[in-house]
């Protein structure tokens, strides 16, 4: 254990009809306040999978305040429940940011795979009411900063998919069956004119074969169409998983946070 870092388990910040929701907080323990803060939302096909806080500890090592929070599985809630909760979190981070010293104009969130889709949502729909959920109402939902890791986008690549698939169990149907459902499932759909888009940061292996580059470059060009600050990487012979260039993602997200949120670059 880091004698730096400070490590919450099992804070609740969420209280579902399926059951309450624990995040895990890591954060420096002698940090310079306020402190910007970032979310980290796990893969699993959004069927699987726990918090997991160490994925956050090179950015509390830089001094962030960070937390990872369970969010509802597609067995015990469909789509957008995963939004919700993920909103959830974030306004948890502005409700308690006198407590925690915590910078609330200052909030980012990423993800892995399902969880990338889930960050780049918020990311997109920020204020729109379908998607808000009425976990910690009163505070806003939006986001300063998104990093989306090898993340799901788009449902209309001409793929068959069941209702037993993990795309169909999240929407309750065969996406072809739930035509506007499935379309409402992309982030790049609540893309709008009028909103502020935060700046993104898009990771993507090029041997990806579980979800492919073209998720990471069909998000890319909607978000530059509509005006946005976007950045696309593509991690040369990566795998859906990245696990042999983690490190370089963790350089690459942290350098992106430290340029939007303090205006310079720093290094794991």
């Amino acid at each position: 254990m880091n004698p730096d870092l400070v490590t919450l388990i099992d804070v609740p910040y969420a209280h579902t009809p399926a059951r309450t929701l624990y995040l895990d907080a890591v954060y420096p323990r002698h940090a310079e306040a306020p402190m910007p803060a970032v979310i980290f939302l796990h893969g699993g096909s959004w069927q699987s999978g726990d918090k997991l806080p160490f994925y956050n500890e090179f950015l509390a090592r830089a001094g962030y305040f960070t937390i990872c929070p369970q969010y509802r599985f597609s067995r015990e809630a469909t789509f957008p429940a995963q939004i919700h909760d993920a909103k959830a979190a974030v306004r948890w981070l502005r409700a308690n940011a006198a407590t925690y010293h915590i910078d609330a104009e200052r909030i980012g969130i990423w993800g892995h795979s399902a969880g990338g889709h889930t960050a780049s949502f918020v990311g997109t729909s920020a204020g729109l009411p379908d998607f808000a959920g009425d976990q910690n109402a009163g505070f806003d939902d939006s986001v300063a900063a998104v990093v989306s890791v090898s993340g799901v986008i788009y449902l209309d690549d001409g793929k068959p998919r069941p209702v037993d698939s993990a795309t169909g169990r999240l929407l309750g149907a065969a996406p072809a069956d739930v035509p506007e459902l499935a379309r409402a499932f992309s982030p790049i759909t609540h893309i709008r004119a009028s909103a502020i888009v935060p700046p993104f940061l898009i990771l993507h292996g090029t041997d990806d074969r579980v979800v492919q580059m073209s998720h990471a470059e069909k998000l890319y060009a909607a978000l530059r169409s509509a005006g946005a600050e976007a950045t696309l990487v593509p991690i040369l012979d990566g795998d859906h998983s990245l696990a042999a260039d983690w490190g370089i993602v963790q350089q690459l997200t942290l350098g992106f946070f430290e340029r939007v949120f303090r205006g310079n670059r720093r290094t794991v």
